[in-house]
């Protein structure tokens, strides 16, 4: 499990995903928003795992990445 706590962070983030989020910021593309709904890949990748995990049949279309439980609740 990664603290990846923003108002109140408690450590450093881990050494290597620091070094990642800076190699993201340096695409050209990191400055714009991306789908609603969140990246295809990852919701194809969670969709994949949790139907393994869980023995069922989820589809990507399934899976929404929200950054909070508010975004989430939108109707």
């Amino acid at each position: 499990m990664l603290n990846l706590s923003q108002a109140a962070p408690v450590d450093p983030s881990p050494q290597a995903l620091r070094d990642a989020m800076v190699e993201a910021v340096a695409e050209d593309d990191s400055h714009f928003y991306g789908p609603v709904l969140g990246l295809p890949a990852l919701r194809a990748e969670i969709a994949r795992q949790w139907s393994a995990l869980y023995g069922g049949n989820i589809a990507p279309d399934q899976v929404a990445i929200t950054s909070g439980c508010n975004q989430a609740l939108q109707p």
